[in-house]
């Protein structure tokens, strides 16, 4: 699927859909929602309303398809103006609140899958690769990983997002200093809340 550049949609005749890839951390790894497709795995989506905007629209998809709280982010037009553009989102999902079971969405036939083994159509495949590009580099110097874990979260939950987005290990006491550097910095609160673990208590942050 190639990139649709410098289109002029008033001008230019084509049909328009609103496609995003959802994105979420669970059990370790990044794994990402598609459904069936007439050749395989594709992204779910479906037609904008033409009077709200394409992330606005991108956000409704989530919400109601998913049913889980989560973040738009465009990543960019596919496609060629005459064949048809898709404006595709990463949709960035928050985890349930702890307690709180997930819900299952009614995406028809839709599967989490772990992104880097899914296979999906050719022209998915090559959106997903840019999704997973941007989502590591969003992560590592940005503040997509704060909206990936719950509002408060600690500091081994924030780690698990960077390790599954980025498909690294972190030495927990390194990580851990960073969060303290972004705490200094100002970036990041300390709450003098605590969340109950299988050990011991942890304590939770929240994104200033």
């Amino acid at each position: 699927m190639s990139v649709a550049e410098n289109i002029d949609f008033d001008r230019t005749p084509t049909s328009l859909t609103v496609q995003f890839a959802p994105l979420r951390v669970r059990a370790g790894r990044l794994e990402v929602l598609v459904c069936p497709g007439n050749n395989g795995w594709t992204l779910p989506g479906g037609p904008p309303d033409g009077a709200t905007p394409l992330s606005v629209e991108a956000g409704r998809l989530g919400t109601d398809l998913l049913g889980l709280e989560g973040t738009p982010v465009q990543l960019g037009a596919f496609g060629r103006p005459l064949d048809g553009v898709s404006v595709v989102f990463l949709y960035l999902v928050r985890p349930p609140p702890p307690g709180r079971p997930t819900p299952k969405g009614t995406v028809p036939g839709g599967s989490w899958w772990d992104v880097r083994g899914v296979r999906p159509t050719p022209d998915v495949e090559a959106v997903l690769g840019k999704a997973l590009a941007r989502l590591e580099y969003d992560v590592e110097y940005g503040l997509a990983g704060f909206l990936m874990v719950d509002d408060q979260f600690t500091v081994s939950e924030l780690r698990r997002v960077h390790q599954a987005v980025r498909n690294v290990e972190l030495d927990p006491s390194n990580f851990r200093k960073r969060v303290n550097r972004w705490v200094g910095e100002g970036l990041v609160e300390e709450l003098d809340a605590m969340r109950p673990t299988a050990t011991r208590p942890a304590r939770l942050y929240r994104l200033r």
